[in-house]
C-alpha cells in the first residue's frame, strides 16, 4: 500500500498533497473491511468481460467470511442484473450476498408510492427506454403515453428509444418550453452520465438529466449517489459498522461521491470510465488489460485531489 503524491521537483518547495493509497491487491484491505459494496460495470467487467482477477477476488471474499452487496446503477430490475451476471460474465449469485440496481430500487418506489415525489406524479408517464429496460415498468400501474401534455411525468430510463417514437432530448426542450410550473418532472433511473462497454463511451440517462436539470426542469434521480440506494442496500445486509464498510467503484462523480455522503470509505477503480484521464498517454487506447504500471501517478492524484469528495484507496482491478 503505498500513498499517492505527486512528483516533487527543485521549484516545487511546499510538501506534495497527501492522496489516496494505491492498492495493487484488494485482499490486503481485508483486516480493515467486513463488507464491500461494490460497483458491477467498470468494478467487476468492462460491459464485454470480467476484469482478470474478479472471480479470483469474489472467491478470496466470500473464503475469508466478507459480504459482498452489489450496487449498480443499472436500469434495470435486479433479476435481469444477475441473469446477466451469471451467463454473460461467470458472475454466478453464490458470489455474492445481495445485489440492488437503481431500476429495481424505483420499481419498488413506484410501487410502494410511500415518497411524496412517487404519491404525486400520477400513473401517466412517457417511457422512454431501449428493449433490455422495458421489464422495468412490469407489474407497475403505470399507462404510457405518446404526448407530452398527457404525461403526469417522464420516465428516464435508458433513452436509446421511446413509445412514442419521439428522442428524450427533443421532448426536453418541448418541456422547457413549456411554463415553469407546468414542466414535468423527470424521474431517472440510471444516474450514471456515461458509461464504458469494452473501450466505446455511452451515454447514459444521467446526461439526459442534467440537461433538463440545469435549464430548470425538476428532476429526481434514484440511484448513486444518491442516498435511497445506499440505505437500501445497507439494510439488506443487515447495516453493518458503517467503518468497516468499503465502496468500490469507477466514477467520482456517482461511486466516490456517494460512499463518501453516505459515510463509507470507498475506493476508485481507474481502468473505467476516468482511464483517459489518468493514464500514460501511450495506453490511451491500448487494447490490453488497464493496470497499475499504465497510469500516470501525477493524473490519478490530481483527479482525485480535485474532486468535491475523495477516495481513500486507488486501485486498477482487483489486483494488479
Amino acid at each position: 500500500m503505498t500513498p499517492l503524491s505527486g512528483t516533487s521537483t527543485a521549484e516545487h518547495n511546499a510538501p506534495a498533497p497527501a492522496g489516496p493509497e494505491i492498492i495493487r491487491n484488494v485482499t490486503d484491505l481485508f483486516g480493515r473491511y467486513d463488507c464491500f459494496f461494490l460497483d458491477i460495470y467498470g468494478v467487476l467487467h468492462n460491459g464485454e468481460q470480467p476484469y482478470p482477477e474478479t472471480l479470483s477476488f469474489l472467491r478470496a471474499a466470500k473464503a475469508a467470511g466478507k459480504k459482498i452487496c452489489l450496487l449498480s446503477n443499472a436500469p434495470f430490475r435486479a433479476r435481469v442484473t444477475a441473469g446477466h451476471l451469471e451467463e454473460r460474465f461467470g458472475i454466478a449469485p453464490d458470489l455474492y450476498d445481495h445485489l440492488l440496481t437503481s431500476g429495481e430500487r424505483a420499481w419498488q418506489m413506484l410501487s410502494e408510492r410511500r415518497d411524496p415525489f412517487f404519491s404525486n406524479i400520477g400513473r401517466r408517464c412517457m417511457f422512454f427506454t431501449d428493449e433490455a429496460t422495458r421489464h422495468v415498468i412490469e407489474g407497475l400501474d403505470l399507462e404510457c403515453v405518446d404526448r407530452l401534455e398527457d404525461a403526469g411525468f417522464l420516465f428516464n430510463g435508458s433513452p436509446d428509444d421511446s413509445r412514442s417514437g419521439e428522442g428524450l432530448e427533443a421532448v426536453i426542450q418541448k418541456a422547457l418550453a413549456l411554463p415553469e410550473d407546468r414542466r414535468p418532472p423527470m424521474l431517472c433511473i440510471n444516474p450514471d452520465r456515461i458509461v464504458n462497454l469494452g473501450a466505446r463511451i455511452f451515454k447514459c440517462g444521467g446526461h439526459y438529466a442534467e440537461i433538463y436539470r440545469r435549464q430548470g426542469g425538476p428532476v429526481r434521480y434514484i440511484g448513486k449517489p444518491w442516498p435511497e440506494v445506499y440505505h437500501a442496500l445497507w439494510n439488506m445486509a443487515g447495516a453493518p459498522d458503517k467503518s468497516r464498510i468499503l465502496a468500490i467503484g469507477d466514477s467520482l462523480l456517482t461511486d466516490v461521491a456517494g460512499a463518501c455522503r453516505f459515510g463509507i470509505d470507498s475506493a476508485l477503480n481507474l481502468p473505467g470510465i476516468h482511464w483517459e484521464e489518468v493514464c500514460r498517454p501511450p495506453f490511451a487506447n491500448d487494447p490490453g488489460w488497464r493496470t497499475m504500471d499504465k497510469v500516470d501517478p501525477d493524473k490519478a492524484l490530481a483527479i482525485s485531489l480535485s474532486a468535491e469528495h475523495r477516495p481513500a484507496y486507488i486501485i486498477c482491478s482487483f489486483s494488479s
